[in-house]
């Protein structure tokens, strides 16, 4: 008994090439792996650019004191006090504080949660509303650090 191979050729337009359809579905599935893995690559260095920015960006602004950052904040200080327009690592630690009592500071810095060490309108809004004033001292900073070391945060 003689058996058949049924096995599903597709010819081209131009010639007598015939391609198994296995190939085709092996090609195909190739083609698609290497297209996503090329898509996730371009995605994760663009994400990873984007931030990189974003740090050189903030960490100029702090340190020259004349970088815009989105072109809406001015750094016009980087000393105590701290308060409107000051860049500085302690507005930092000011900015986590009023996140842990759940008060809305943007979606700037590294993490999207407002932490980005600058003083800025809504870092200076939450102050009031939560400590009443929007002057910072080194002292201030201070009792916010045991505060936040007594929370945890």
């Amino acid at each position: 008994m003689a058996t058949t191979n049924k096995s599903t050729t597709t010819k081209a337009s131009k010639g007598n090439v015939s391609i198994d359809s296995k190939t085709i579905w092996i090609g195909g599935g190739i083609v698609l792996l290497v297209g996503s893995g090329v898509a996730i690559w371009y995605f994760i260095k663009k994400k990873k650019g984007k931030e990189a920015q974003n740090e050189i960006t903030t960490a100029s602004a702090a340190s020259n004191g004349r970088s815009s950052v989105s072109g809406r904040f001015q750094c016009t200080s980087t000393k105590y006090p701290l308060t409107f327009g000051t860049c500085h690592p302690d507005v930092g630690i000011l900015q986590r504080y009023l996140k842990s009592l759940n008060m809305n500071l943007g979606r700037s810095g590294m993490n999207r949660d407002g932490v980005d060490m600058q003083f800025g309108a809504l870092t200076k809004a939450a102050a009031l509303k939560k400590l009443g004033k929007d002057t910072f001292q080194a002292t201030d900073i201070e009792g916010i650090k045991k505060a936040l070391n007594f929370v945890g945060s």
